[in-house]
């Protein structure tokens, strides 16, 4: 019960931060506080989507808790990579731009 609510005010917030996009979409865009902010709002929600299916999974069909834990952890770990690796990868082609070139 704890995780759907969680994901219930996850889903609530990371609607406000698209709502709040798209108008500010004229002003400039958004600060990368803001986008920090989505992002870990984001992450929260995909870790209660992993509770309640690593909750479904022990209670209702008997999968041994430590290991489906365990997997839940790489699960959440993973999708938190990889929703950190396009912002690492524009941070990288802007530092780029701000280093000499090679070229003579």
């Amino acid at each position: 019960g704890f995780s759907f609510w969680c994901m219930t005010f996850d889903f609530v917030a990371i609607s406000a931060f698209v709502r709040n996009h798209r108008n500010s979409k004229n002003k400039g865009g958004l600060p990368i506080n803001m986008l920090v902010a989505c992002a870990h709002i984001a992450a929260d929600f995909w870790r209660s989507v992993t509770t309640l299916t690593e909750s479904i999974l022990i209670m209702v069909f008997n999968f041994d808790g430590t290991n489906t834990d365990a997997w839940s952890c790489v699960v959440v770990s993973c999708i938190i990579l990889l929703g950190t690796s396009f912002p690492i990868w524009e941070w990288l082609k802007t530092v780029s731009t701000l280093l000499p070139s090679h070229e003579k």
